[in-house]
């Protein structure tokens, strides 16, 4: 902290020091667009500067005064700004040039500052841009209050999202393509085309950037949307914000939650190495884990001599007593008693109790002997099965970011730093957990329950990340850019369920389990941007590399069962006469003399005790007299494990490495300059990103050699104490066991070669378009690893997931201008159509089965799955009314042709699920758009400070189930269709926001509601209708206050209608719970301070 104080300190030092600068950039005015080559000079002189490659201007060196400060380029008309200079300061301009045919009416009003992180700037790239994109700016985050990209990208039009990835259109992460600046970046989850987007915090993007149409210089893998998380820039001048933040949940803050054990560095988002493996476990792991050794009874004899127990000598008599010459000729029972009896031993109790006994003196110290190395293992583990309990903090979140322009080497050089850490504490403690079976549909009202739980969790999240920027202005037209950005996210896990399986009859059965997670994002990103004015040639190329790691250390899981039997006391009955008064001692004693000889009779049976009603009533028929009579009871609790039902006590470690090299460069030069009314540009390029993976994971559980957890009345501390982990013949202890399965650890590659042509055209005043094709070829190979030495080369193919393709991937984008009052005033028709790609992902092809603990199913790999060819279409009207306003309506279709989808694995003997290229998917869709600012209708005080924005989105998709699995579904349900929606597709999303924005009084507030329809979350098997997450509405209010010329106060509510949060199956019109919880509301306070 002291080194960043330190920098802050020299970066303004530095500023201060410096010469009389006036900073700014020349942009066209109706487009936002860099004017490269534009001049800025000071009126009067010959001393100016030229724009460069980001429209930025310097002129330094300025004595104290007035100037006028001119800019200009050809085919614009010129604009004159006043500029004084009273020392050493910057002083920053803007100049937006408007053509010299586009009259400005009110020019006055026109003031808006182009700037990557506004509104104006992303929505005039919209307007220009031919692929249809949505975005959301810098602007749009700091008024909705959103922390991180994932939050903030559900107020786009068309997106919803399923935990922390977006979904676009209803398609999912496998038909998304999310990028950083425009390079790829780790997915970081084995089961995911793309990251996670709540790892971007907002307070280092400038904006997220939408594409929903495909253009030939685009990656082809994606059908939803082409995401870019784009990061800051530095500013025109030294800027620094440092804001803190405290909040609190109505479920969690305050309250003394179950959790579990922390490490030292959990603060800092990454295990401290108390969570790992134990190295005795791991080097038994990889030389070869030990097998539990019975001793026999020769050996046991051998170690009564050995410890002079008992002498050579007298073991050889008893043998040639007994007929034999040596202990290997002993073999029956009889023969050991012989030689026993010979001994002066007992083979378990003696007349000497232990003493003489050959059980006790040798077979189970000989036994703990022998087993040492299983017994020291499984002591390696450490005991942490049981949950703890603590009271969450209150969330809090600290940020900071500064940057400047300065000069190295008499060259502009402009930096930025950000950083950011944040902890909070979510949770639920009225959770449900369901999992139903369907029969014959055709002859059942109703799902029948498997379990049903209570389901209690909590998350503790700590994170932080920084990024810092530097670019280098090589020369007016040179520049290069250096981004680097680690991001680490931890989230400390606790689980507990508790409930019926039926399968246990009236037991209850728990499920206790604890994860650490840790992911962590390091990027670095060097690119450069040339322009050659002798031919108009433009470059720009991006090398990037990013490292991935989701680390799980330690992952327990324990399932026990408990019953509670209740005994009736029938000798300490209470008998009450008519009256109701209690009879003494002696009469009850006469009443119990009774009943045992009614009992004798016959006429009472010996559970009268249970069935008070009944034996007061036959009490009095034979002529007792009591009036009521209570009988006390016991309850006990008996607790046990039964890995016949579930799995044994399980632990895991998982890791999973993931990295991305991305290198892409990009030429344009403008073409058809000498024909009247045509403008164009012509770009080529190409790209070349190699992805590798490892995942590796180790497992183990402990298996009991009896039914013993009772003894410790369900205390997991208890049972997995070190007594109970020492392994003994005949004993009962807890052994550990490696069943790690080389097929769940695997590694691989993904290599993407592609190159394009594409050429942007404007044919007249009202058509242009873009068109171009690409081609790629992709090369992908994943192993796991088992040993494959002595498979065949079919076993091997089947074994191995390769995939080699080359695809050509044409794409057209058209705009029409309906009509044009002027560059902002603007009606725009466009219509695209493309070939995209959907490539699967190496955890769908890996060779291997294992368990899911999230969805409690087995999933198995499909080596031979192939990938997903799909065509697009999409027609959009926009209407631009003024400068901040849109309106628009637009219709999309997309075909896929051998789409990647869950399904059944027909021929496992249990339920599995696998991926499959089912035989076609077909999706279609409206979106309608809108934003409006109530200043254009209005001059009533408070309405002109609002403007509303909203979206809404119908969707309607259906996938062609595969004969075999449709044949399986049928057979329990014969009206079943031959369709189903695409996984996680919502049939509507819907979108609003209010902002109150008054620049005067330096308030902002903002009232945001989102709501996506229901869609598939799980694929289920046969009849069971599958698991849908039903809408969860979520309302979200945040204002922010400025104090004098620095400070700011804000306040956020999240979540305010907190609804449930359902999963569940819909059958007969009735709704059973899968998994059910609610969030709670967040409420934080904070503060900034900005220079």
């Amino acid at each position: 902290m002291r080194l960043l104080q330190l920098f802050v300190i020299l970066a303004t030092t530095f500023s201060a020091h410096s010469q009389g600068v006036i900073r700014g950039k020349i942009n066209d005015g109706q487009t936002g667009e860099s004017l490269i080559g534009a001049n800025a000079f000071i009126e009067g002189t010959t001393k100016g500067a030229m724009a460069d490659l980001d429209g930025n201007f310097s002129l330094e060196g300025l004595a104290p005064g007035t100037y006028n400060i001119v800019g200009r380029f050809i085919g614009y008309r010129s604009h004159t700004q006043e500029v004084v200079i009273t020392g050493t300061e910057v002083q920053v301009l803007q100049f937006n040039l408007f053509p010299e045919t586009f009259v400005i009416e009110q020019a006055a009003e026109v003031v808006a500052k182009v700037d990557r992180a506004r509104d104006t700037y992303m929505e005039n790239i919209k307007k220009k841009s031919a692929a249809s994109i949505d975005y959301i700016s810098s602007q749009q985050i700091k008024r909705t209050g959103d922390n991180d990209a994932a939050a903030a990208m559900k107020r786009v039009s068309g997106v919803s999202t399923v935990g922390n990835f977006v979904f676009v259109r209803g398609l999912s992460d496998r038909y998304l393509k999310t990028t950083l600046n425009g390079a790829e970046v780790p997915s970081m989850n084995p089961r995911r085309n793309t990251i996670e987007m709540d790892l971007f915090p907002t307070n280092l993007v400038d904006n997220l950037k939408v594409v929903k149409t495909q253009t030939a210089n685009l990656p082809s893998d994606w059908a939803g949307a082409y995401i870019s998380v784009e990061t800051k820039d530095f500013p025109d001048k030294f800027m620094f914000n440092y804001s803190s933040s405290l909040g609190w949940n109505t479920n969690t803050t305050g309250k003394e939650l179950r959790s579990s054990q922390r490490g030292s560095k959990d603060w800092l988002g990454y295990d401290d190495g108390s969570r790992s493996l134990s190295p005795l476990a791991q080097s038994a792991a990889e030389n070869g884990w030990p097998s539990t050794i019975s001793v026999s009874f020769s050996d046991q004899i051998q170690y009564i001599i050995d410890r002079d127990l008992i002498s050579s000598s007298t073991v050889d008599a008893a043998l040639a007593d007994c007929g034999f010459n040596s202990l290997n000729d002993v073999s029956s029972y009889d023969d050991t008693q012989c030689i026993l009896a010979g001994l002066g031993y007992a083979d378990q109790w003696g007349a000497n109790q232990m003493g003489d006994s050959l059980y006790f003196q040798a077979a189970i110290p000989a036994s703990i002997e022998a087993n040492q190395g299983l017994t020291d293992i499984g002591k390696s583990f450490d005991n942490t099965w049981e949950h703890v309990r603590r009271t969450a903090a209150m969330d809090m979140k600290h940020s900071i970011t500064f940057g400047n322009q300065t000069s190295l080497f008499g060259r502009q050089l402009g930096y930025t730093f950000g950083a950011q850490y944040a902890r909070n504490t979510r949770g639920y403690q009225d959770g449900i957990y369901g999992r139903w079976a369907a029969g014959n549909v055709a002859g059942t009202d109703e799902l029948d329950m498997q379990q049903r739980y209570t389901d209690e969790r909590t998350n503790e999240t700590h994170r932080w990340n920084t990024m810092l920027n530097l670019s280098y202005k090589l020369n007016e037209f040179n520049k290069v850019s250096l981004m680097g950005m680690t991001i680490t996210n931890g989230t400390n896990s606790a689980r507990f369920q508790e409930g019926l399986n039926p399968r246990d009859g009236d037991e209850i059965q728990q499920q206790r389990s604890h994860r650490y997670q840790s992911r962590t994002l390091n990027t670095f990103q060097m690119r450069g941007e040339h322009y050659l004015p002798d031919n108009a040639l433009t470059i720009d190329w991006i090398a990037s590399r990013s490292e991935g790691r989701m680390s799980t250390p330690d992952l327990r899981v324990l399932f026990n069962n408990y019953i509670d039997n209740t005994e009736v006391i029938a000798d300490e009955a209470v008998f009450f006469d008519a009256n109701g008064n209690t009879l003494d001692a002696s009469a009850s004693g006469d009443v119990l003399d009774e009943i045992e000889g009614l009992i004798d009779d016959g006429i009472l049976d010996g559970n009268w005790a249970e069935d008070i009603a009944g034996t007061v009533e036959t009490l009095q028929q034979e002529g007792i007299a009591i009036g009521d009579m209570e009988v006390p009871t016991e309850t006990q609790r008996f607790y046990s494990i039964r890995p016949d039902r579930y799995p044994a006590p399980n632990r895991f470690w998982r890791a999973l490495d993931e990295t991305k090299t991305d290198v892409k460069v990009n030429f344009s030069k403008p073409v058809f300059a000498e024909q009247d009314h045509v403008e164009g540009k012509f770009s080529f390029g190409g790209s070349f990103v190699r992805t590798e993976r490892t995942k590796q994971e180790d497992a183990f559980t402990f298996a009991a050699s009896g039914q013993f957890f009772d003894n410790f009345e369900g205390s997991p501390s208890l049972y997995f104490s070190d007594p109970n982990l020492v392994v003994s013949q005949g004993g009962d202890f807890i052994q550990t066991n490696n069943v790690s399965n080389p097929s769940n650890s695997d590694a691989g590659f993904l290599n993407v070669l592609g190159t394009y042509a594409m050429l942007d055209a404007r044919v007249n005043e009202r058509l242009s378009g873009n068109m171009g094709l690409r081609m790629e070829s992709a090369s992908m190979r994943i192993e796991s690893n088992r040993d494959t030495s002595d498979q065949t080369a079919e076993q091997l193919a089947r074994n191995t997931g390769t995939l080699e393709e080359t695809n050509l991937l044409p794409s057209l984008n058209l705009t029409y201008i309906l009509g044009k009052v002027d560059p902002i005033r603007i009606t725009n028709l466009r219509a695209a159509y493309s070939k995209t790609l959907a490539r699967p992902v190496f955890r769908e092809k890996a060779p291997f089965r294992g368990f899911d603990f999230e969805t409690l199913q087995t999933l198995k790999g499909n080596p031979g799955l192939g990938q997903t060819r799909i065509d697009n279409v999409d027609l959009k009207l926009e209407h631009y009314p003024t400068l901040g306003e849109m309106v628009s309506a637009g219709v999309f279709y997309k075909h896929f042709a051998d789409p990647i989808e869950q399904t059944q694995v027909l021929e496992a003997v249990n339920e599995e699920l696998t991926w499959s290229n089912v035989p076609y998917a077909d999706i279609m869709g409206i979106e309608f758009d809108a934003k409006k600012n109530l200043a254009n209708v209005t001059n009533a005080r408070f309405l002109r400070n609002l403007s509303l924005s909203g979206n809404v989105t119908f969707i309607r998709s259906a996938v062609k189930i595969p004969e075999a699995e449709l044949e399986s579904i049928r057979a329990q349900d014969p009206n079943h269709p031959n369709t189903r929606a695409l996984f996680g597709q919502a049939p509507y999303i819907v979108n609003g926001i209010m902002t109150y924005m008054n620049d005067s009084a330096a308030f902002v507030s903002t009232l945001s509601f989102n709501v996506q329809g229901p869609k598939v979350f799980l694929v289920t098997q046969g009849a069971l209708p599958n698991v849908m997450q039903q809408p969860t509405p979520t309302l979200d209010f945040s204002m922010a206050k400025g104090w004098g010329a620095h400070f700011k106060f804000g306040f956020k509510a999240r979540n305010l209608l907190n609804p449930r949060n359902r999963q569940t199956h819909l059958f007969n019109g009735v709704e059973y719970d899968w998994s059910s919880f609610t969030r709670g509301r967040t409420y934080s306070v904070s503060l900034s301070y900005s220079i």
